[in-house]
This record gives C-alpha cells, sequence and structure tokens, in this order.
C-alpha cells in the first residue's frame, strides 16, 4: 500500500474515537491540574492558619507571666503574725511570723490552717491604697494589742491593683515586692514595715516612692539583712509573684477560709471568715475605732461599745 492511498484513512468511527480519546485525556490532564491547585492553595490556607495560631500562642505565652521565685514566710500568699510565747506558752506581749519555707517556682498556694479559739484576721491591701492607709492609722494599734496578747492572729496579704495611678511608675507592684523581700529575710519586722509603708504614703497620680525610697523605710524599722532585701528590691525579685497572688485573688470565686467572701476592693477584711463592713467619715475617709474593735468583740461573743469619734487620718 503506498502512501496517501484511499486504504490508509482512517474511518469516520476511527477518527470519531481518537476525538473523544484526545477529549478524555484533555479532561483528565485537566482534572490532574486542578486537583493539583486546589492541593496547593489549601496547602497554602493551612500554611497560614498554622502561622497565625502560632503568633496568637506566642502572644499568648507571652503575656503569661512565667513562674518566679516565691517569698519565704508567705506560703499563703500573705505572711502571718501571732504573739511570741515564753516557754510557758504565755504571750510575751511581742509579736511574731510564723515561718515557713518558700514555695518552688509556680507552686499554689497552702491555705493557712485557722484556729477556732482565736480571732483569725486577714487583711488584703495594696500600699497605694488612700482607704488602707486610713484602714491602718485607725486599726493597726488594735490589732496589735489582740494579736500581741494571744487573742488573735493577723495574715497580711500585700496585693497589687493601682500601678495605674503611679504615673507608670509601678509603684503598687513595686511596694508589695518590697514587703515580700521584708517577709522573706527578715519577717519579725513585717508589721512594723508594714505600719510605716502607710505612714509615708505617696499620693495617687504620684510616681510615688522610687527604689531607694523603699530601701529607706526598710532601714527606717531596724530590719536586719538589709542589703539582701536591698538587692531584692532593686531586682524586683518576686515581681511574678506579685502578679500571680494578685491574679489568685481577683479570680477566687471565694477567698481562703471564707464560703462566700469574693474580692471587691482594698481594704478586704475578713475575720474567721467573715467580711469586715466599715463606714467612714463622710469628709475626711477617716475609719472610727470602734467599729472594727466592736466587730471582733462580737465575733469573740462579747459586747463592745459604740463611738462616733473617727480617728484622725495623719
Amino acid at each position: 500500500m503506498t502512501i496517501g492511498s484511499q486504504g490508509s484513512r482512517p474511518t469516520k468511527n476511527q477518527r470519531r474515537e481518537e476525538a473523544r480519546q484526545t477529549a478524555r485525556e484533555h479532561r483528565a490532564e485537566a482534572q490532574k491540574s486542578e486537583r493539583r491547585r486546589r492541593l496547593f492553595v489549601q496547602g497554602g490556607v493551612v500554611a497560614g492558619i498554622i502561622v497565625v495560631v502560632a503568633v496568637i500562642g506566642l502572644v499568648i505565652w507571652s503575656a503569661v507571666p512565667s513562674p518566679g521565685p516565691r517569698p519565704a514566710n508567705m506560703a499563703s500568699d500573705g505572711i502571718l503574725l501571732q504573739a511570741k510565747l515564753d516557754a510557758n506558752g504565755v504571750p510575751t506581749g511581742d509579736i511574731e511570723a510564723v515561718l515557713n519555707k518558700a514555695l518552688p517556682d509556680g507552686g499554689e498556694p497552702i491555705t493557712t490552717t485557722e484556729n477556732p479559739d482565736l480571732l483569725n484576721i486577714v487583711v488584703y491591701v495594696d500600699y497605694q491604697c488612700p482607704v488602707c492607709k486610713n484602714f491602718n492609722i485607725a486599726n493597726s494599734p488594735i490589732i496589735r494589742d489582740r494579736v500581741a496578747s494571744g487573742a488573735a492572729t493577723v495574715e497580711i496579704h500585700p496585693i497589687s491593683i493601682l500601678d495605674r495611678m503611679s504615673m507608670g511608675s509601678r509603684y503598687s507592684s513595686r511596694a508589695a515586692n518590697a514587703a515580700a523581700c521584708v517577709a522573706t529575710y527578715d519577717p519579725n519586722k513585717f508589721l512594723n514595715f508594714d505600719d510605716a509603708m502607710f505612714t509615708n504614703q505617696p499620693d495617687e497620680g504620684t510616681p510615688g516612692l522610687d527604689n531607694a525610697a523603699l530601701k529607706e523605710i526598710v532601714k527606717s524599722v531596724g530590719a536586719d539583712r538589709q542589703a539582701e532585701i536591698g538587692t531584692c528590691i532593686d531586682n524586683e525579685t518576686f515581681k511574678s509573684w506579685v502578679t500571680s497572688s494578685w491574679n489568685r485573688v481577683k479570680d477566687a470565686p471565694a477567698l481562703p477560709n471564707t464560703t462566700d467572701v469574693v474580692f471587691s476592693g482594698t481594704p478586704t477584711v475578713i475575720v474567721n471568715g467573715t467580711q469586715f463592713s466599715f463606714n467612714t467619715d463622710p469628709e475626711t475617709g477617716a475609719f472610727y475605732p470602734a467599729q472594727f474593735s466592736d466587730f471582733l468583740l462580737k465575733l469573740a461573743g462579747l459586747k463592745g461599745s459604740a463611738t462616733s469619734t473617727p480617728a484622725p487620718t495623719n
């Protein structure tokens, strides 16, 4: 058969079948290309989602304070002070701290076991809080008297809620850290330090006390190990704990050793699980000393006498 002869040409049916086969091949190739394109797009979307999730996770992780050192003698997040007893178990008239080792970094606090035979006073304070200062002025002598006599204990929780009031210096946080430093290195001077911090409280809307001034307060109360306390203040050693302890307070469905007391501001004062509700002088903000004293007497099963004379505020 020679080239170009009639017998070499495909029939009409053959040409139709060849066209169909070619079309099928084109469709198959197009489908493969479309699948590759979709996989590429889906892969890009997944990769993008992974990147976004990773970035969000990094932001969240960086916003959560990493566990840092915990202060000693504050296993409950507060420092517990009680009457110092002589060899016969009789109060000497002095006050001492209940000592305990620092918990591991990130460890959960240990709730204080309260003595049912005593008045268990718990106070949450911010050293920038003016109302806390007025409470301290009116009631610190009462608390000291009850504790020294062996009738009560007091557990003080320094917290930080008023950093916004110190022009960016974070005074509340630095003050709470300083309190933790004193609790760690000279806990028996803590109550004196606590009083001195309120005596020297800066006005809201100012930068507050700098670290040098905080160290001067430590010196003024005669604290031991001042060099270590000073380094602790400068390094803000317990910065992470200050943040974590405040988060535990504000997020607690009920504060420790209470059934229904939720933190609502400073000062929060609780005695034997009952919150102290107070009124202050409408003009000066001063507390009425007998109000807290009578509250303690009532809880002790006694009856107190009221007075309308407020305590001075300075």
